[in-house]
C-alpha cells in the first residue's frame, strides 16, 4: 500500500519522479524503488514525505484511509472502518438538521438497528464482491436444482439469486421499519 499510496500523491501533485527525488532530497532511483514496492523507506523517510504530501504517516503507510489530520475522523476510521468519504457524507447529513437530512439519518439508523441488517450486509457483500470468500460460501449453499428448473446457467442463476436475495432482505427490513414506525407525515 505504501508504494501505490507515494505513487498516487506523488502523481496528484503534477510530479515526475525525478522533481520529487530533488524536493526530497532523494535519489531517482530510490523513489522508483519505493514506487514500485522494491524497497521500503525508512521511517524518517516516511513521515518527511507525509509532511511534504500534507497527509499522516498512517495514511501513507496504508494504516488508514483518512488524508486528513482530523482526529476524529482518523478515529472514527480506526473504529469503524468508514472511508473518509462515508464519515463525511454522515457528518453532512447530520450537520445539516434539514428535516429530508434527519429522516435519512433516521432511515439509516433504523436499517443498521434491524435484526436482519447483518444478514442484508452479508449477501450485499457476496453480491457486490462475486470473487470474495463470502460470495463463494454463499453461492455453494444455494440449491442449484432450482437452476434447472429456471434453465438458468448455474453461474448466471448464483448471481441472480444473490441479487433477488439482497434485494428481498432491503425490503423485508424496510417493511419492518414501516411498519414499527409508521408514516406520520
Amino acid at each position: 500500500m505504501l508504494a501505490k499510496r507515494i505513487k498516487e500523491l506523488r502523481v496528484q501533485k503534477g510530479l515526475t519522479q525525478q522533481k520529487f527525488a530533488e524536493m526530497m532530497s532523494l535519489g531517482i532511483t530510490a523513489v522508483n524503488n519505493y514506487e514500485n514496492g522494491n524497497r521500503t523507506p525508512s521511517a524518517d523517510t516516511v513521515i518527511k514525505m507525509a509532511k511534504f504530501f500534507g497527509v499522516p504517516s498512517d495514511y501513507l503507510l496504508g494504516l488508514s484511509d483518512i488524508k486528513s489530520f482530523d482526529i476524529e475522523n482518523m478515529s472514527i476510521n480506526k473504529k469503524l472502518g468508514l472511508t473518509q468519504s462515508a464519515i463525511n457524507k454522515l457528518k453532512k447529513i447530520n450537520a445539516e438538521g434539514l428535516d429530508f437530512e434527519k429522516k435519512s439519518l433516521n432511515t439509516l439508523n433504523l436499517i443498521i438497528d434491524n435484526m436482519r441488517f447483518e444478514e442484508f450486509l452479508y449477501y450485499a457483500t457476496a453480491y457486490a464482491f462475486p470473487k470474495s470468500d463470502v460470495s463463494i460460501n454463499c453461492k455453494k449453499s444455494i440449491d442449484l436444482t432450482k437452476a434447472k428448473l429456471l434453465n438458468m446457467q448455474e453461474d448466471d442463476f448464483k448471481e441472480y439469486f444473490l441479487l433477488q436475495l439482497t434485494q428481498n432482505l432491503l425490503h423485508d427490513i424496510l417493511f419492518d421499519i414501516e411498519h414499527e414506525y409508521p408514516k406520520n407525515d
